[in-house]
């Protein structure tokens, strides 16, 4: 099996954000918040 086979429900489409400068805010809460260890 290769890896580049996509079956019934394991595709994965990204579509651009609305908002790029609100998802790049909220990744780095993210990342900051988890080297936090805090639970979300």
């Amino acid at each position: 099996m290769s890896t580049t086979d996509c079956g019934p429900g394991k595709r994965q489409t990204l579509k651009k954000a609305e908002h790029p400068e609100v998802e790049e805010a909220l990744y780095m809460w993210f990342l900051q918040e988890r080297n936090r260890h805090a639970q979300i």
